[in-house]
């Protein structure tokens, strides 16, 4: 599949559900003679930045961090930092995302005294509303929905062997996984529909795509970490547009009839 850079587009319409943004570091701990210190500065930096005396005394513990303000989160394991931006409040990558971003990596290469990264994962999940007026779609209903709103060759692509990521609940079969790797960039690109709770002839097909910097790549430094995520973002504003139909991309450029506006 030829993943074609895209000039820069905001679409009036969005069908994006959340914006996850990853550092994968070093297990904090590894250094007995530096724990007391970077638990010293861990409460800290919750204490100051969350206002949250968290009391850490361990390594082995996960750290979960909802707004009530904003549709915001933020999980911190011994291994990895993440970030979590829902729907309401993403309008565009800059704006939405990386302040939040700066916070993430001052708790990694400041609070937690890491040299680099390992790896950095951008992940967006849009979920594209489809009904179906019969009780049982057949296989080649689904399939004609595929082929409206994703580009063919897509489906060109191999199957990946086995799911890194669990499959929702309410899905309606398997999900597909598919993966494209080049030098600077690895994308995963996850297809399925899932069924909506309150029409039962009501659907939605899942677009989960995600861009990170290579496995086994040289780590990050701090230095590095800003340039190279908004370049993991712009990559995956680059796949999202080669994966989507022209039928899909139409919809998107059209104006809701909501006053709510993003992008995707």
């Amino acid at each position: 599949m030829n993943i074609q850079p895209t000039d820069y587009r905001r679409y009036p319409t969005t069908f994006l559900q959340n914006t996850v943004v990853s550092l994968y570091h070093p297990a904090f701990g590894q250094s007995d003679a530096e724990e007391p210190a970077v638990v010293s500065d861990m409460n800290n930096f919750f204490s100051e930045n969350f206002n949250l005396d968290f009391g850490l005394t361990g390594t082995n513990q996960t750290i979960n961090l909802s707004s009530n303000e904003i549709d915001l989160s933020y999980m911190f394991t011994p291994d990895q930092s993440m970030l979590k931006v829902g729907r309401k409040d993403y309008t565009v990558f800059k704006a939405s995302v990386m302040p939040y971003f700066y916070k993430l990596k001052d708790y990694v290469y400041s609070v937690l005294r890491m040299q680099s990264v390992e790896r950095m994962r951008i992940r967006k999940v849009n979920m594209f509303p489809v009904r179906i007026d019969v009780d049982q779609p057949t296989d080649e209903m689904w399939e004609s929905v595929r082929r409206y709103l994703f580009n063919k060759e897509l489906f060109e692509l191999p199957l990946q062997i086995g799911e890194s990521l669990p499959v929702p609940e309410n899905a309606v079969g398997k999900f597909e996984r598919r993966q494209i790797c080049n030098v600077e960039t690895c994308f995963i690109i996850r297809t399925g529909i899932t069924r909506m709770s309150r029409d039962s002839h009501g659907y939605n097909m899942v677009l989960d795509i995600s861009s990170s910097t290579p496995q086994g790549a040289a780590g990050l430094t701090e230095d590095q970490s800003e340039r190279t995520i908004l370049q993991l973002n712009k990559h995956l504003f680059d796949l999202f547009n080669s994966v989507i139909s022209d039928n899909l991309k139409h919809i998107l450029k059209t104006t809701p009839s909501t006053e709510e506006k993003a992008h995707v």
